[in-house]
């Protein structure tokens, strides 16, 4: 039986990339995007709310990145990880009972 662990923690990497991509590009986004929103009213609650979410975007953030390092830690780690677990385990292997 196979662990999918390498492909799963690149996965999880890229995609934790991409939430921290947006998060961080939000008030961008929202600056760029100004005009679609017409209506005086509706644009100022707009920016309102995304200058709300900058603190809560802010530590989001740094969770985010924290998460993302030790994904990257596992990335790294996994392969020898992975080397140790098959020598231990292979019926020719290190491991006895």
């Amino acid at each position: 039986m196979d662990i999918l662990v390498d492909a799963t923690l690149d996965d999880t990497n890229a995609n934790l990339r991409a939430i921290h991509d947006e998060l961080d590009n939000a008030k961008e986004t929202m600056d760029s995007e100004r005009d679609i929103w017409g209506q005086d009213d509706v644009r100022e609650a707009m920016t309102e709310f995304v200058e709300n979410w900058r603190v809560h975007r802010e530590k989001m953030l740094k969770g985010i990145k924290s998460l993302g390092d030790k994904v990257d830690e596992g990335c790294q780690t996994w392969p020898e990880v992975d080397k140790q677990l098959t020598e231990i385990l292979s019926p020719d292997g290190g491991g006895s009972a």
